[in-house]
């Protein structure tokens, strides 16, 4: 809730009839009873004494008063990325029972000549632009594991065409961690830092995330983790909690804290579409992420971690969720240019809208009236989001999934719930 005299002044109901009072974009934040709320309403309102005891001045106050309804961000220039993030395959070593990619199921991977393509492309804008520097990251709707010679010829091809135009490449990638030997001593010299998905110890590991033949992965993805520990090498840990889960966040961060280096675990409540519908995997309701991702934080402050969920991130100040509104530069196995990392097949619903240009006879074509849309994917766009407190710190949430969720559930409000209240515990802990 919020003052509607005031842009951006939001008044957030807190206990034992206790108020956060909080203008983001002004960084000004405290928490106080209704006699204190009322006080600092009277000083924007222009009395004097309640200014002085918020040591607020005229000239602070009037800019509260005339504040945009936009947060100052640099004006976007036009489409130029220096970055790539190349899906290299749908097949995968996995077989997850909630994969929205529904990985393994088909077998199609990159093109070289794509690769090379794309590669160019961000070399060239960088040179345009005066950087030095692009960054290349590989990832897929399956896993780069199954395609290993082609991640191993396309990264040395990617170093000749840097050094040949004198620009250094930044490697990165999202991986499963069933590696051999070699896989993992490569990705330490070659790649500087990955994202390793494990859901937790070995028994939910196995469960929810088996071989694709029904093995166990977790012994794989273990000697993963602490090959790369041994060679202090820097990396995330990614776990998705399902119904089944959300009770042992707790114990599933202290796993990680107690066997691992990794100083970023990021959770987050599985998404049900692809092979989660049919296999019935269900997502813990918004209440029980919300009460034991708080559990695990504390857990991963006590071993000097942080523990993240995308939608709560209040030190960010931000109009969209993430690049997918318009600068993401991503190519699929198929030569199709998506902004989106969940939407990489024709087949996708949402390809019409994500689907931005492909890369046909021998160059990357846009399609300019499809990225113009993709920059309305904005939190200025989202009625809904018009006076929620977290709107400039969620950005609206997760474009494709707000979107699918939405065509089936106009009222949709699962992460929602889970962004206010998880940004709201944020606020609390930095007044503290």
């Amino acid at each position: 809730m919020g003052n509607p005299d005031f842009q951006n002044v939001y008044l957030i109901p807190h206990k034992n009839n206790r108020y956060i009072v909080y203008l983001p974009i002004h960084g000004i934040i405290f928490n106080g009873n209704a006699s204190a709320v009322t006080l600092f309403y009277n000083a924007l309102n222009g009395d004097i004494k309640a200014q002085s005891r918020f040591g607020l001045n005229p000239g602070q106050i009037e800019k509260i008063r005339r504040a945009e309804s936009k947060p100052q961000t640099e004006k976007k220039n036009q489409f130029c990325p220096t970055a790539v993030t190349l899906f290299l395959t749908s097949n995968c070593s996995l077989k997850c029972k909630y994969c929205y990619a529904n990985a393994g199921v088909s077998d199609l991977q990159i093109k070289k000549e794509y690769i090379e393509i794309a590669v160019s492309e961000v070399i060239e804008n960088a040179l345009r632009s005066g950087k030095r520097e692009v960054t290349v990251s590989y990832h897929g709707g399956g896993d780069i594991g199954v395609v290993w010679d082609l991640v191993e010829d396309a990264t040395e091809s990617i170093l000749a065409m840097a050094r040949k135009n004198n620009i250094t490449v930044w490697f990165n990638s999202g991986i499963n961690g069933v590696l051999s030997d070699h896989q993992r001593e490569w990705i330490v010299k070659r790649i500087h830092s990955v994202t390793v998905s494990i859901d937790g110890n070995r028994d939910i590991q196995n469960r929810l995330r088996p071989l694709r033949n029904g093995n166990p992965s977790f012994e794989m993805v273990d000697a993963t983790l602490k090959y790369f520990d041994e060679q202090n090498f820097k990396y995330a840990i990614r776990s998705t909690i399902t119904d089944e889960t959300v009770s042992q966040m707790g114990e599933i961060t202290s796993f990680f804290c107690k066997n691992y280096k990794a100083k970023k675990i990021k959770m987050e409540p599985v998404f049900v579409q692809g092979r989660a519908s049919r296999n019935k995997v269900r997502a813990p309701s918004a209440d029980d992420f919300v009460r034991n991702f708080k559990r695990a934080y504390k857990i991963a402050i006590s071993h000097n971690r942080e523990l993240l969920y995308s939608g709560a991130r209040f030190d960010m100040l931000t109009e969209i969720f993430c690049m997918a509104a318009g600068s993401s530069f991503g190519v699929t196995p198929e030569g199709n240019i998506t902004s989106c990392y969940e939407v990489l097949e024709k087949a996708n619903p949402l390809s019409d809208i994500f689907f931005y240009g492909k890369i046909e006879g021998g160059s990357v074509v846009l399609f300019p009236d499809k990225l113009e849309k993709l920059t309305k994917l904005n939190v200025h766009e989202k009625e809904k989001c018009g006076r929620c407190f977290a709107r400039f710190h969620c950005a609206g949430d997760c474009p494709a999934k707000t979107i699918l969720s939405r065509k089936e559930n106009p009222e949709y409000d699962y992460r929602c719930i889970i962004n206010r209240e998880l940004t709201k515990d944020q606020l609390l802990r930095s007044i503290k």
